[in-house]
């Protein structure tokens, strides 16, 4: 569940509570721990009326594992329902607009490793870098020749790869083989390079269509909709990135694969 789909704090809430084990058995205790409050109150703010404070409201964000942005829209929302006036309403209204467009972007969404421009214009002028990196990650590390096999890249060109890779820390090396140094590295959606970092990969889509391969998963359905379930599906598709994302950076390195993802408006908006 993404903080940002609420937009009240105590649906949020509630939904957490009852998305916890055992159906969330317990856990308006511990909020009452966490807020330096009794359950009777608890209870009267999420079931009733009354409304947490702020110093309330920032003392719950960790038991909810909220990190900074997520923190900041969360008080904008208790701010938003404890407004007294029109005008002062509307005031936050624009702030948690602005918040949660800040945390539909996936950029602020998963902790990434930095390169520079010039390192990511060396990194993202082909597939190949992207998938030296990957692929050193199968069975706990791969020798030079069994990536250069492989993947179908010439030996000469993936030592200079993984030369390159080790230098800016994205993999290290260990009794012959190399290995992860950095398991996740996100491009910015408004950096000059996205355009050829998805060119590269539809690309290989497409070889991997030609090729036929029965374990592979391929889409395309343009559809007609409401505005708002249009919303309601991007911001589900984000959800389903980052929690794909955070799966992924734990599971173990058994296989290699690729997910291009497009959501667009078809003609003029």
């Amino acid at each position: 569940m993404s903080t940002f789909e609420y937009k009240s704090y105590k649906k949020f809430v509630v939904d957490w509570v009852e998305s916890q084990p055992r159906r969330g058995y317990g856990q308006y205790s511990k909020i009452a721990e966490a807020i330096s409050s009794t359950s009777v109150i608890v209870s009267q703010i999420f079931k009733g009326s009354r409304h947490l404070t702020l110093e309330q409201s920032l003392k719950l964000a960790p038991l909810l594992s909220l990190n900074p942005l997520e923190t900041e829209y969360f008080l904008a929302l208790v701010q938003w329902e404890r407004a007294g006036s029109f005008d002062l309403k509307r005031f936050f209204e624009h702030q948690i607009a602005e918040l949660r467009s800040k945390g539909l972007m996936i950029r602020n969404r998963i902790e990434h490793h930095q390169l520079t421009n010039e390192d990511k214009m060396i990194f993202y002028s082909s597939w190949k870098y992207l998938a030296v990196w990957l692929c050193a990650a199968l069975d706990n590390g791969r020798s030079a020749p069994q990536i250069s096999n492989e993947l179908d890249i010439n030996e000469k060109q993936t030592l200079e790869i993984l030369n390159f890779l080790l230098e800016k820390g994205l993999l290290v090396r260990k009794n012959g083989k190399f290995q992860l140094g950095q398991k996740v590295i996100h491009l910015s959606h408004d950096s000059p390079y996205i355009l050829q970092h998805h060119l590269n990969w539809r690309f290989k889509a497409l070889q991997a269509m030609e090729n036929l391969e029965n374990d592979s998963l391929h889409y395309s359905a343009p559809m007609s909709l409401s505005v708002e379930l249009s919303d309601e599906l991007k911001s589900e598709l984000v959800e389903f990135i980052q929690k794909m994302t955070e799966r992924v950076k734990d599971s173990k390195s058994q296989t290699l694969r690729c997910l291009n993802i497009d959501w667009f408006t078809v003609g003029s908006p």
